[in-house]
């Protein structure tokens, strides 16, 4: 227990501490006494008290912080017990110290809190006025041994191989300012420097590491110089490991799944395209970034040394084939805006051309111009909500994908990727992924493109087979007057379709379509053979109502004049359309009719439609087809498809 005599000694050692002006000496201990502070470098532990002999002596001291030294007198195992602060328990630390007389001492609490220990150092805090006193003390566990040396890399060793734990000697050093660069144990690479450490003469420091290289928990590595003159009590942070925050995105389209090491230690394990690995915290520095086939160390397929400044988040996107594969280094603006979604475009696709990006369709606003390979654009805020986004080559209208339905939210941040090639001899198709930069980074989603439905109908009454292709790719063969193909998705956008006759590249009919997102259309062959040409309609298919059918007439029949088509009264249902006109979808009583096809504006049937049956629900599409005086299967006749 303590002792009247050592109260009395404690506090009136705090009063004349209190006292002293920085620049006073240190306050001698008596012969028999000791003088002890405490410093807590036990990163993840709360503030404590620490007992002498079970009597409070020093209470709520918190991490980083040193009590300032406390006269006690010289013992043998003088009992020590640290605690959380306001507690008797747990005892983290117990330790029994023999005090020497007239010596000084630091008790530092170091290691996990699950793992918190006592290391205890004999100060020598006797001044040199024409020299500073510095001794180095290493407190950080996952810190591997390190030496400390003047400049760089290369530089003279203050203090050689210094682990855990370690506790070095004083050395005396000229006063000045002085560059330090911390290298493991035997090497020259420098894992952490400190610019402008200011050594006074007279002064006499004990230069801590503590906290942690994880940079991941909240306990920074840092260097901090406790000043062991006077009271013992004052600390300046020399420097701290700042951070930044990292991600790999993996957009080479052919390359295997990858490991990326940074130093030389694997950050990344396993990364397939076209994922992200999501934000990591790094030390802020140049470091090398090298990129190898997962589970290998060769062939280093990138390896780049890059900066990566404080307090900022990058982007390192993987990009091109696998034979030209490279980096490009974004820095990520994630300050989110909670009334408006931010976006941005990377171009990662080798063999697309320049494009822009556009709202709605080839005419739409640009977003972004002329964005063309490895082309990352800046930020752009629009206000949240679904999107048909359109891509055309750079200056163009014409529309080569839309992206429909993108739904952009307020508040979040978006880096929207072309990818993959445009060569159909691969199995890398071109494609868009949006990725969200916000939280850890790594969620990202694929955005479709758009469809559309077309249905071509060969109505050429003497032209022959034909095959048909969308953007020079197959999409029906060996299609026969007066059938159809049904209806086929095709991307959105504009198309290049052709009609060639079967088994030949010969092309009788060939035509640009711009095709809406989620619309449909019908593509007739129409006209005789030696003047053949496409008619492209829009086929609204919204649902009949109760009890009827929507049908349309188109007029087909390249000779016949103009047409009525009516009731067998008279009753005109559709009137005068000439050859390629056509109606509108209109809507009839569901049932069974018979019609008549008249010459316009007369009496004169030139072709019965009897027992016509017009189903509830159904969409009809109904042409005359042939020749006015054809024979066979090129004969004048009426074919009715149905639309849906």
């Amino acid at each position: 227990m303590f002792s009247k005599k050592l109260v009395l000694l404690l506090f009136t050692s705090l009063f004349l501490f209190a006292a002293c002006s920085e620049d006073d000496p240190v306050v001698s201990s008596l012969p028999q006494e000791a003088q002890v502070r405490v410093i807590h470098a036990s990163y993840d532990a709360p503030a404590v008290d620490v007992r002498v002999n079970s009597s409070v002596a020093i209470s709520g001291l918190a991490f980083g912080k040193s009590s300032g030294y406390a006269t006690l007198p010289a013992a043998t195992n003088l009992n020590i017990e640290v605690t959380p602060a306001g507690t008797s328990s747990p005892v983290v630390i117990q330790s029994n110290l023999n005090l020497a007389a007239a010596k000084s001492y630091s008790v530092i609490a170091v290691n996990s809190l699950n793992s918190i220990e006592a290391v205890v150092a004999e100060d020598n805090r006797t001044s040199n006025a024409s020299k500073a006193k510095v001794r180095f003390i290493h407190a950080s566990p996952d810190a591997p041994a390190v030496d400390i040396k003047l400049n760089d890399g290369n530089g003279a060793v203050l203090f050689s191989s210094t682990s855990f734990k370690g506790v070095e000697n004083y050395i005396e050093v000229d006063a000045g300012n002085y560059t330090l660069a911390v290298t493991p144990a035997g090497g020259t690479t420098v894992v952490f420097e400190l610019q402008n450490v200011p050594l006074q003469n007279g002064m006499v420091y004990s230069v801590i590491a503590q906290g942690t290289l994880n940079l991941n928990d909240n306990f920074p590595f840092e260097v901090v110089a406790y000043i062991d003159n006077d009271l013992g009590i004052q600390s300046v942070t020399l420097g701290q490991l700042l951070s930044s925050k990292v991600r790999v995105i993996h957009l080479s389209y052919d390359a295997p799944s990858v490991d990326v090491s940074i130093d030389g230690n694997t950050a990344i394990s396993g990364l397939a395209f076209p994922l992200s690995s999501g934000y990591a915290t790094i030390p802020s520095k140049t470091s090398r970034v090298e990129v190898t086939p997962a589970g290998s160390s060769t062939p280093v397929v990138i390896g780049a040394d890059l900066q990566f400044d404080p307090n900022k988040d990058y982007t390192v996107f993987a990009v091109n084939s696998l034979s030209g594969i490279e980096p490009i280094v974004s820095v990520d603006e994630r300050a989110v805006n909670p009334s408006k979604a931010k976006v941005r475009f990377l171009h990662a696709s080798p063999d697309a051309p320049a494009v822009d990006i556009k709202v709605g369709d080839g005419n739409g606003a640009v977003l972004f111009a002329n964005a063309s390979f490895k082309t990352l654009t800046s930020y752009l805020e629009v206000d949240g909500g679904p999107y048909n986004l359109a891509v055309t080559p750079a200056g163009s209208n014409n529309s080569v994908v839309i992206l429909g339905g993108v739904q952009l939210v307020n508040g979040n941040v978006y880096t929207v990727t072309a990818k993959g090639t445009f060569s159909a001899a691969d199995n890398f198709d071109f494609n868009v992924r949006a990725f969200i930069d916000n939280d850890d980074g790594m969620a990202g989603v694929e955005i479709p493109f758009s469809n559309s439905n077309v249905k071509v109908v060969h109505a050429s009454p003497d032209a022959p087979a034909v095959d048909l292709l969308v953007d020079d790719m197959l999409k029906g063969s060996g299609l026969t007057f007066p059938n159809n193909t049904g209806y086929l998705e095709i991307l959105s956008g504009t198309r290049n379709v052709k009609v060639n006759v079967s088994g030949t590249s010969t092309t009788a009919i060939e035509a640009d379509l711009n095709v809406s997102p989620s619309a449909n259309y019908s593509v007739f062959a129409v006209d005789a053979v030696a003047n053949i040409s496409a008619l492209v309609l829009s086929d609204d298919l919204s649902s009949p109502a109760a009890g009827k059918a929507h049908v349309r007439f188109i007029h087909l029949s390249p000779d016949a004049p103009a047409v009525d088509v009516t009731l067998p009264d008279g009753s005109i249902v559709f009137g005068n359309k000439s050859f390629k006109e056509f109606t509108e979808f209109t809507p009839l009583d569901a049932g069974t009719y018979n019609l008549e096809v008249r010459v316009a504006g007369t009496s004169t049937v030139a072709l019965n439609l009897n027992g016509i049956t017009l189903e509830d629900g159904k969409i009809y599409t109904v042409f005359a087809r042939g020749f006015l005086n054809g024979a066979g299967d090129s004969a004048l006749g009426a074919q009715i498809i149905s639309n849906n």
